[in-house]
């Protein structure tokens, strides 16, 4: 993989630092930020709303309230980013970066399960099966990146 993209995908998968919601307290989580141009930005307006466990009743995160502005935001980095090094990779290393972040989902898939059932009231072994499910997908599809081209 270029130098260029594993720096992208360094950003782009660390689960630590903005890429999932920090605690707030014992039980609230905040994610005040939306993600658009490979980056954590704050909102158009700055907003946000709760997002509440079913099981409980009890609010678990407040999250960013994109708005449409946020929305054309987002559309202009993509289309920016087909026009720049995205749409300079080769499709071993965009497949590349879809198997950094199935080995990424791998590594943080008790949290990812964790926050699944605290937002959906699913069962946590369910949860679990959707993050396993989730990386399976980003492998296929990452093996798939170079014979589709």
């Amino acid at each position: 993989m270029a130098a260029s993209s594993n720096s992208a995908a360094a950003g782009i998968l660390d689960l630590t630092e903005g890429g999932l919601p920090t605690s707030a307290g014992q039980s609230e989580l905040v994610c005040s930020t939306i993600w658009i141009e490979g980056r954590a930005t704050p909102a158009a307006l700055g907003g946000t709303f709760e997002t509440v466990d079913p099981s409980t009743r009890q609010a678990i995160a407040a999250v960013s309230r994109g708005t449409a502005e946020d929305v054309d935001r987002a559309i202009e980095s993509a289309r920016k980013a087909l026009k720049g090094p995205w749409g300079r990779m080769t499709p071993q290393e965009r497949g590349n970066l879809l198997l950094h972040l199935a080995d990424a989902i791998d590594a943080n898939t008790e949290r990812l399960a964790s926050l699944e059932t605290a937002d959906t009231g699913k069962p946590l072994n369910a949860s679990r099966g959707d993050m396993t499910g989730a990386a399976a997908t980003l492998r296929y599809n990452a093996g798939a990146a170079d014979k589709l081209e």
